[in-house]
């Protein structure tokens, strides 16, 4: 049994690695891909219908109030802000009301501690946090808990004749529908609590709990679906091809085993597919977790280890349900927080269990939150804040030196995916972290054009700016040496370059 004092000191702990990673965000400015888009285009009701035809109701009321509201690329840091905002009250929210539960279940209270530091340490809280069009998804992984929270607690019982009120079930389906209008992938977290029942007891049966747990959690999904649908009807808008269901078992199976379940074995280290030790680090988790399933269980029970881990991945790829059903296979960051989360626990729990002294399992618990944390300060400074800093610094700057009253076309040049490399060491991972804003096609136009109306004060003179962006292997529509026409050209790695050129450092 935790101490009030200890809850309040591990909540504390969280709170407080989530200013040291995150601080950036409260000056940072930058636009990230889709918030070029969502910026320029904040008042013609575009931002909601995006989101709405994807099912993400909530979604298109959230993006579309905040960026309506916004004049400025500066402005964007205040979604920012609020994501940040919703993380710690998350922390707080699942601090307080986890604690109880992995006591009840009589689960070593590190497990608990780790979970809660691990919040912000996660891969996935760091592209919440900086990236402004995913600041709706601890809401949505928020409702979740709740939703899966309230009815454990009631269905977690050993009368013979179980009741469950209807408030209960209204409750945790109202939550359930927040999360899922809000973002799919993040409602599973709402099998956390019955995830941590089943991995306790070691067991390779499904009992009335995990019944009760899963036949809830697809009949939300049932009843999400025809509300979906129902919403499309009465917005009178057709569904987006990203929310087409495409019952593919084998295809699925193969997609998760290959990218979701490697990056969840990862913890918060990036996932690289092109790296021999990515790929031979996650098999070793996996294998060590089998082992610790003989050791506890007992070697002359295959049988029911075998089936223990067979529902164990169940259970996942039910956590995983959304991006197993659709027609999208891409395992971002940003879809993995629930499923990430889930393995990190049941790992955390197995790795302690091997530790007989106290003091060993404080001292293995106390390094690894540190590990984690300094992890993921070098994730989100080095591997996704800075360089985006850097790279909007750098076109801002040129663009506001060089444009002049009367340009009639503006040529820009995108740069190669790997643009941060030579400056920071970064790969690029999915298109999240290391990855150059500017690189996507659809970025630099209404970036641009938020850049001219910016400068000029008018919003009819940044539409009339005639645009041609290409990569640096395609051709140009204008040239410099086009003379009929005044144009400016903006080739976006010589720029980045040129800023991030150490001082002193001059071309042979």
């Amino acid at each position: 049994m935790q101490t009030s004092k200890h809850l309040s000191t591990i909540i504390g702990i969280a709170i407080l690695a989530s200013f040291l990673i995150y601080y950036p965000v409260f000056f940072a400015e930058y636009a990230f891909t889709d918030e070029a888009h969502q910026l320029w285009y904040n008042n013609d009701g575009s931002n909601f219908i995006m989101f709405l035809n994807q099912g993400r109701l909530i979604t298109g009321w959230l993006i579309d109030g905040a960026f309506g509201n916004m004049d400025s690329i500066g402005d964007i840091k205040w979604l920012r802000i609020f994501s940040f905002a919703t993380m710690i009250m998350f922390i707080l929210l699942y601090g307080v009301l986890s604690r109880k539960l992995f006591d009840d279940l009589k689960i070593d209270g590190k497990v608990w501690a780790l979970s809660v530091v691990f919040i912000p340490c996660s891969l996935s809280a760091a592209i919440y946090v900086g990236w402004a069009s995913c600041a709706e998804i601890f809401l949505a992984t928020l409702a979740a808990f709740l939703s899966g929270y309230f009815l454990f607690k009631k269905v977690h019982s050993n009368e013979t004749y179980l009741k469950v009120s209807t408030l209960t079930l209204v409750v945790s389906l109202f939550f359930a529908m927040c999360s899922l209008f809000t973002y799919q992938t993040a409602f599973g977290f709402f099998l956390l609590p019955f995830f941590l029942y089943f991995i306790k007891n070691k067991t390779a049966k499904i009992d009335r709990t995990i019944v009760i747990g899963v036949g809830f959690y697809l009949t939300c999904y049932v009843v999400y679906y025809f509300l979906f649908k129902y919403s499309l009807k009465v917005y009178n808008v057709p569904p987006s091809t990203r929310a087409t269901i495409n019952i593919d078992p084998l295809g699925k199976l193969s997609f998760f085993f290959s990218y979701p379940l490697a990056q969840a074995f990862s913890f918060n280290f990036l996932y690289n597919a092109r790296s021999v030790l990515s790929q031979i680090f996650y098999p070793l988790v996996i294998l060590f977790w089998v082992i610790s399933l003989f050791v506890q269980i007992g070697k002359k029970n295959v049988g029911k280890i075998t089936g223990h881990i067979l529902i164990c991945f169940a259970l996942l790829i039910l956590a995983y349900l959304p991006l197993m059903i659709s027609v999208e296979s891409f395992a971002s960051y940003r879809t993995m927080f629930a499923l990430n989360f889930l393995v990190f626990v049941m790992v955390c729990d197995f790795v302690l269990m091997f530790l007989t002294s106290s003091r060993m399992r404080n001292a293995v618990a106390g390094l690894a939150g540190l590990v984690f944390c300094a992890v993921a300060v070098y994730n989100y400074h080095i591997n996704f804040s800075k360089p985006l800093e850097k790279e909007y610094a750098a076109l801002r700057s040129y663009f506001m030196n060089n444009y002049e009253e009367g340009t009639e076309a503006i040529f820009f040049v995108r740069p190669p995916v790997n643009l941060f490399k030579p400056a920071f060491g970064v790969n690029y991972y999915t298109d999240e972290f290391g990855y150059p804003s500017t690189e996507k096609d659809w970025t630099p136009k209404p970036l641009l054009k938020q850049l001219v109306l910016e400068k000029t004060k008018s919003r009819e003179k940044a539409k009339q700016v005639l645009f041609d962006v290409s990569s640096s292997t395609e051709s140009p529509v204008f040239s410099s040496t086009d003379t009929t026409a005044k144009v400016l050209i903006i080739d976006m790695q010589t720029i980045f370059n040129a800023a991030v050129k150490p001082a002193g450092k001059s071309e042979n």
